[in-house]
């Protein structure tokens, strides 16, 4: 199933940084949410138009290490290209890896002006967790 923005999130409150919480019906659907919540931080508000099809590989050694480095994928693409992240899907998901097509828009300081400089994905804080009615799933970034 393919998600997009906008899609709902919380943000976690933290002293200097800003973390967001994503909620899923299932393990696909969280990962996705998850990434899409920091790409609407990015995003400020303004709309992100799907422009570029990429794939998104992520591998680690747990849930927790896996949406890490999937947030942190999508994240050097905006790094490496000015593009922010606008739909996902998850094709395949194991234990210790994730492949998805993604796709991004293109940042525009007009419209991207208000959002928020994410310069890492990091672990503390970092959650993947049973919820009712499917998982949550929750990051940490540096701004």
């Amino acid at each position: 199933m393919r998600y997009g923005l906008p899609s709902p999130f919380e943000e976690i409150s933290h002293t200097a940084d800003v973390g967001v919480r994503a909620k899923g019906k299932d393990l696909p659907e969280t990962y996705a949410r998850t990434a899409l919540a920091l790409a609407q931080l990015q995003a400020g508000g303004g709309a992100v138009e799907p422009e570029e099809e990429r794939r998104l590989e992520a591998h680690g050694d747990d849930r927790v290490m896996l949406l890490v480095d999937f947030c942190r994928q999508a994240l050097r693409v905006f790094w490496l290209d000015r593009r922010i992240l606008s739909a996902v899907e998850i094709e395949s998901l194991s234990d210790t890896a994730l492949s998805a097509r993604a796709w991004f828009g293109r940042f525009d300081p007009e419209r991207h002006g208000e959002g928020m400089d994410i310069k890492a994905v990091t672990y503390a804080r970092a959650a993947v967790e049973p919820a009712e009615g499917g998982f949550v799933g929750s990051v940490i970034v540096d701004i």
